[in-house]
C-alpha cells in the first residue's frame, strides 16, 4: 500500500498545454481530478464513475455528466495518459470499479507546470459547464506566467479550441469574477 501524502498541487506534465499530446479543458479538469485523487497515496486507489461524478460536474445534468465522464475516462486512458486496470471502454457500467494506477509526472514527462488545489476549489464555485475551461484557463496562466501575462489570443484559441469570441467573454467573465486581471 501506498503512504499518504501531504500535498496540495498536481504536477501537470507540459506536453498537455500544446502540441500532439494537447488535452482539452475537459480532458484536461478530468486527468488533473483523476491524478490529485491518487497523488494521495502515490500508489493505486479504486474509483468508478459513480463515485468520479459526485465529485466533478461537467454538466448540470446527472446522467450526461457520468456519460461524459465515462467517454473522457475511456479517451484518457486510450491516449495512455491514465493508467487504469482493465479493460476500459464504452460498455463499462458507471459502478465497475477500475484500479487508478499513480503516474510520476516528474519521472516520466519532461518538465511540467505545478498546479494548486486551489483550483478545484475555485471552479467548483462556478456554474458545472463553466468549470472545465475555466480550471484550464487558470493552469494556461500559470503555466504562461513566465511571460508576465501576456498570451494572445491566438495562443488561447489554439489551447482552448474555441472561438475568439468564446476566449473574450470567457476572460471577460473571469475578470468580472475577480479570477485574473486583464489589462
Amino acid at each position: 500500500g501506498g503512504h499518504y501524502i501531504m500535498t496540495n498541487f498536481i504536477q501537470i506534465p507540459n506536453e498537455f498545454f500544446e502540441g500532439e499530446n494537447k488535452l482539452t479543458p475537459e480532458e484536461l479538469y478530468v486527468w488533473s481530478y483523476l491524478q490529485s485523487r491518487v497523488l494521495r497515496w502515490e500508489d493505486k486507489i479504486l474509483i468508478n464513475i459513480d463515485m468520479v461524478s459526485q465529485e466533478l460536474q461537467l454538466v448540470k445534468t446527472k446522467k450526461i455528466n457520468k456519460q461524459k465522464l465515462k467517454e473522457i475516462i475511456v479517451l484518457l486512458h486510450n491516449k495512455e495518459v491514465i493508467r487504469l486496470n482493465k479493460e476500459v471502454n464504452e460498455n463499462m457500467k458507471y459502478d465497475d470499479l477500475l484500479k487508478l494506477d499513480y503516474i510520476n509526472v516528474g519521472e516520466e514527462y519532461t518538465g511540467f507546470e505545478k498546479i494548486s488545489f486551489e483550483y478545484f476549489n475555485i471552479v467548483k464555485t462556478l456554474e458545472e459547464k463553466e468549470r472545465a475551461i475555466t480550471f484550464a484557463i487558470l493552469c494556461y496562466i500559470k503555466k504562461n506566467s513566465y511571460k508576465e501575462g501576456k498570451i494572445s489570443y491566438i495562443e488561447w484559441v489554439e489551447f482552448l479550441n474555441v472561438s475568439d469570441k468564446t476566449v473574450q467573454n470567457k476572460l471577460m467573465e473571469m475578470a468580472n469574477l475577480g479570477l485574473i486581471t486583464i489589462e
